[in-house]
């Protein structure tokens, strides 16, 4: 039986062979979809912290931090600025995350945590993202898409994918 089975002229095992065919080709059509969708993920992400970033820093320019707490409509657009920039931090893939290593993810998310909170601990989290979080961040942005414009780009493959699909 274990003959007939692995026969070139059984019409079975050549049924077979196609299927199996098709079945890769789907999948390395998936792993390429998936990946296409991973690359327009990152660079919608990391645009849309790249552009809260700036304007929160513009929306903050010369203000000191007392001027800043107590001005009402500034505080409240710079806050939700900063919620969205740590919504995406914390929703950056991992593999992300670990390419621009130099931003202070773990910062991103701690900021996410105090801001939940109220009073004096709310504050000082508002304020430190203003005044160092935002601005590291839009440089090491900036240092990433210089260096790494893939990360950036919606049509080109992502490095590692390239090296991936070499290998």
């Amino acid at each position: 039986m274990r003959l007939w089975l692995q026969a070139d002229d059984n019409p079975y095992v050549s049924v077979w062979r196609n299927y199996c065919l098709v079945f890769e080709f789907n999948l390395s059509a998936n792993r390429m979809l998936r990946f296409w969708e991973l690359r327009m993920l990152n660079a919608s992400l990391l645009s849309i912290l790249e552009e809260a970033s700036i304007a929160a820093l513009t929306l903050t320019e010369g203000a000191e931090e007392a001027e800043f707490l107590n001005s009402r409509l500034t505080r409240a657009e710079v806050s939700r600025q900063i919620r969205v920039m740590t919504d995406i931090a914390g929703r950056l893939p991992a593999r992300t995350r670990a390419l621009m290593a130099e931003v202070d993810w773990a910062g991103w998310a701690a900021t996410a945590r105090q801001l939940d909170g109220f009073g004096a601990e709310a504050d000082d989290a508002l304020w430190f993202a203003v005044r160092s979080l935002i601005p590291a961040t839009i440089m090491w942005l900036r240092v990433y898409r210089k260096n790494q414009p893939e990360l950036f780009d919606y049509t080109a493959p992502m490095t590692q994918d390239i090296r991936a699909r070499n290998a």
